[in-house]
């Protein structure tokens, strides 16, 4: 696969870096692999909603994080996560400015891109990094 990102109205065809027309940033996976990603900001859920609970009490603490690229143009990810006895665990699909295209340049379309981007995610150290946030920002 070759590592290319689209931008511009005409996503398919130009190969200058930019946000296309529809707000999306259309690379492929490799060159997404490649790319490191930020930690930008982290925070607790205020009501976790639907959040496990003993008897009348929580048993989760949930919330949110960003992370960005620092490359033109700016590709970023935030993901819903929640504690568990086994350390933090992302929860439902990531969100993104990024659509993953196939070596023609066609869209993945938007749930094999987010599949993709759970897998991105697991060559991450997140879960660090989101808790050291955390812990700073509210101990």
């Amino acid at each position: 696969m070759s590592a290319r990102i689209f931008g511009d109205s005409s996503c398919a065809v130009m190969n200058r870096p930019g946000l296309c027309a529809d707000g999306y940033v259309r690379l492929d996976f490799a060159t997404l692999l490649g790319i490191p990603l930020h930690h930008l900001v982290s925070g607790l859920d205020d009501d976790p909603a639907g959040s496990l609970r003993c008897g009348s009490r929580l048993a989760t603490i949930s919330g949110y994080t960003e992370w960005i690229s620092k490359s033109h143009p700016i590709l970023t990810i935030g993901w819903d996560w929640f504690i568990a006895s086994c350390g933090y665990q992302l929860t439902g699909k990531p969100r993104s400015n990024i659509m993953l295209i196939d070596s023609n340049a066609n869209d993945l379309g938007p749930v094999r891109t987010e599949d993709l981007l759970i897998e991105r995610l697991a060559h991450m150290q997140w879960q660090e990094a989101t808790s050291r946030f955390i812990t700073s920002r509210y101990i």
